[in-house]
């Protein structure tokens, strides 16, 4: 295979909505777009200058043996293929005396959306002196390991798992300490949001000694049975959202809620318009979500669930079988107390909140909830209009990921 490498300046320019109404008087960011191939070696350019401040981005081809690809399969001994795996990374307010990474784990679809609107990444670099590194999701994006076909061909769905994400995670972590000088012997912080919260919080469980902890709206919960909160978070969020219309007028209420919904299906597009082929898939094996209405206490028509017909669907259409019980055997469902280092972040007007960890576990797995609250809020960038709940709960957070680099320095001085 050989090593593909993308060089090109990437401005953050296609803002999400609520970016944009940031002051004009903030920096524009610039990234190098990079793939991590069969072979890599790191390099550091300085790319850009925007407002004077010098934006150095790291990218390379690496080089070395067996042991220093990315394969497509982590867990078994029968194949080296290996892949291009796409990542994002920008280290102006690390390069002034760094002192932690922060790392965002790819959920399904193209990084760069997420890199672009991950604004809460960005807003604390320079106060965290973080590297920033966003990770694509195999089968996502420009990581195809099978080529342009790869997320619709059920031929290699084997491939496709949350396990195999994480190993990605773990390797280019690796990489990049070996490879960046200075990077060795500093603290990763993993970040996510929906899916990749969940990735988030599960490479902590997983991975201890590579991360150090993990902020994350990370619904775990939600693989744990079946859930009608979500429905009715929609419902109590929406009758908020037209004030009480339903009980005025009924076809109003139907009409509002309509045109919200349409706003939100525009919203929640780039999660869904390049990807969407692999994320269903993985709803038909590992991710199995169960959701049922009742019409009573939600707003829905009543539907009941029905784990044969969802399963049938899913052989007719990709030739598996779910299996919806692995994922709490491999991360543990709701008995997840033994872990360390975990914020649990909620917006209380998020649906995905109700499979969320919304009470703390412990001293340091903690819960977030945050009122006037919307799907991983807090990860966005600050903004004018953004509530006195959420400004609090982004300086918490920020508070948790200080004491953990600090942890993390005074065992180190332990050692040495």
């Amino acid at each position: 295979m050989n090593p593909h490498y993308w060089a090109s300046s990437q401005k953050r320019a296609e803002e999400a909505p609520e970016d944009r109404q940031r002051p004009a008087s903030s920096p524009r960011r610039f990234l190098l777009l990079t793939a991590v191939g069969a072979h890599w070696e790191a390099k550091v350019t300085v790319t850009e200058v925007s407002q004077g401040r010098a934006v150095s981005s790291l990218g390379g081809q690496r080089k070395g043996g067996p042991g220093d690809r990315i394969g497509v399969d982590h867990f078994g001994f029968k194949t080296d293929k290996t892949f291009k795996q796409r990542y994002l990374i920008a280290a102006q307010q690390w390069q002034k005396g760094g002192r932690s990474i922060l790392f965002y784990t790819g959920n399904e679809g193209d990084m760069i959306w997420f890199c672009n609107n991950t604004g809460f990444m960005w807003d604390v670099a320079e106060e965290m002196k973080a590297l920033l590194v966003f990770a694509e999701h195999r089968y996502c994006g420009k990581s195809l390991p099978f080529g342009a076909n790869t997320p619709k061909d059920s031929r290699h769905l084997n491939f496709l798992t949350s396990e195999q994400a994480l190993a990605d995670f773990g390797e280019l972590i690796k990489h990049l300490k070996r490879t960046i000088l200075g990077a060795a012997n500093q603290p990763v912080i993993a970040l996510g949001g929906s899916y990749g919260g969940m990735l988030a919080a599960w490479f902590r469980m997983k991975y201890p000694h590579v991360v150090v902890g993990v902020l994350g709206m990370a619904p775990v919960y939600q693989l744990c049975g079946g859930h009608k909160a979500f429905q009715e978070i929609i419902t109590f969020t929406f009758s908020g959202g037209v004030h009480g219309l339903k009980g005025q007028n009924l076809n109003i209420w139907v009409q509002s809620c309509c045109m919200t919904l349409d706003k939100l299906f525009n919203f929640f597009v780039p999660y869904f318009s390049l990807d969407s082929s692999g994320l269903l898939s993985q709803a038909c094996t590992e991710m199995v979500m169960p959701f049922c209405t009742k019409g009573i206490d939600d707003m829905f028509e009543p539907h009941l669930w029905d784990l044969k017909e969802f399963s049938d669907d899913c052989f007719k259409q990709w030739g598996v079988k779910p299996r919806p019980s692995w994922i709490t055997t491999m991360y543990g469902g709701k008995n997840i107390g033994s872990h360390t280092n975990i914020i649990f972040s909620n917006g209380d007007l998020d649906p995905w909140s109700g499979g969320g960890v919304t009470k703390n576990i412990t001293d340091t797995l903690v819960a977030i909830t945050i009122p006037e609250g919307a799907h991983h809020l807090d990860l966005r960038a600050n903004n004018a209009f953004d509530p006195e709940t959420l400004l609090l709960a982004r300086s918490l957070e920020v508070k948790y990921l200080k004491q953990w680099i600090r942890d993390f320095y005074a065992s180190l001085r332990k050692t040495l």
